[in-house]
């Protein structure tokens, strides 16, 4: 339940997002999607998508937001227009997942615009 919250709420947050998909529409399509990252691999995941124009969700752990590096690789997938979602952790209660959702959007959309 919460990574559907997860997943409307940075919909929302994309104007001009990518079309999201609920289902495969021919036999042989995927899905992707990378959980709490971006990490040390995720430019060269980038590229590689790129070279192949695929499209991917990345569900972010607002944790890492204070890394340079890992800014850079947020800031590409969201111009390639991969779909930005919000990892929500294990610890996060119910009743905090509302504030949780909301400051970890506002901390995506400064560094993605």
């Amino acid at each position: 339940m919460l990574w559907i919250l997860s997943l409307l709420l940075a919909s929302a947050m994309m104007a001009r997002g990518p079309e999201i998909y609920t289902m495969c529409e021919r036999e042989g399509e995927i899905a992707f999607t990378y959980d709490q990252g971006p990490s040390q691999y995720t430019g060269k995941l980038l590229v590689t998508l790129a070279k192949y124009k695929v499209k991917a969700t990345f569900h972010i752990s607002p944790d890492y937001l204070d890394n340079p590096v890992i800014l850079a690789y947020l800031r590409k997938a969201a111009i390639d227009g991969h779909l930005i979602g919000i990892f929500v952790k294990e610890e996060v209660k119910a009743e905090e997942v509302k504030d949780y959702l909301a400051g970890a959007s506002a901390a995506i959309s400064r560094y993605t615009n």
